[in-house]
């Protein structure tokens, strides 16, 4: 782990390690638990990198399709470790990459781009709590709304996505819109209790 902290150029440490030895997707989820689990911020959040190159070779190997459940499991996992640190931190490591890889997608450090792939891969309802949860916490109510409504769209099922539209659209004022998700909700589960007290 400590041969990647520098974060050299995939590259140089192909050079020198080799590829084979190193490109293979359970050297690589080594390196990224590895480097997770210090505490010295770029090591951490320099996972991400790793994790994102496990799931490149993991895909290339057959491991696993690409766009599959696995897949959303590995970028729930990236989130999460990007949701610990503050956002200064994150955009540090961000900039260290760039430097250091110009031109690669670098779109781990990005908890919206990571739950969105998660749940266009895997549309489970702790997915999309989760995204939500994010875009409440960054105060980002027009993407909290959003997910929401893709949410509802995804699991029409679900009577948690109506009820936050409902809170959320009262909470600006726009009654008739919040009322009509409790419509909507009452179409889905009129006898559950949280529906029920909506109405009132």
């Amino acid at each position: 782990a400590r041969l990647t902290a520098a974060d050299m150029p995939r590259r140089n440490l192909v050079d020198l390690v080799g590829a084979e030895m190193l490109l293979t997707p359970g050297n690589l989820r080594a390196l990224a638990r590895a480097l997770e689990t210090s505490h010295i911020e770029h090591d951490a959040l320099l996972s991400c990198r790793y994790w994102d190159l496990f799931l490149q070779t993991a895909i290339e190997s057959g491991w696993f399709r690409p766009g599959s459940p696995e897949c959303a499991a590995v970028w729930l996992h990236i989130a999460e470790i990007v949701e610990r640190w503050p956002k200064e931190q994150v955009e540090r490591a961000r900039a260290a990459c760039s430097s250091t890889n110009p031109g690669d997608d670098l779109y781990f450090f990005d908890c919206t781009e990571l739950y969105d792939r998660a749940a266009t891969a895997d549309p489970h309802p702790d997915t999309f709590r989760r995204w939500y949860n994010w875009e409440r916490k960054r105060g980002n109510l027009q993407d909290a709304e959003y997910v929401a409504k893709r949410w509802s769209k995804e699991l029409a099922g679900d009577i948690e996505p109506l009820l936050e539209l409902m809170e959320s659209t009262e909470g600006r004022g726009a009654f008739r819109k919040s009322l009509s998700f409790v419509e909507k909700a009452e179409q889905v589960d009129g006898v559950n209790p949280a529906v029920r007290r909506a109405r009132f």
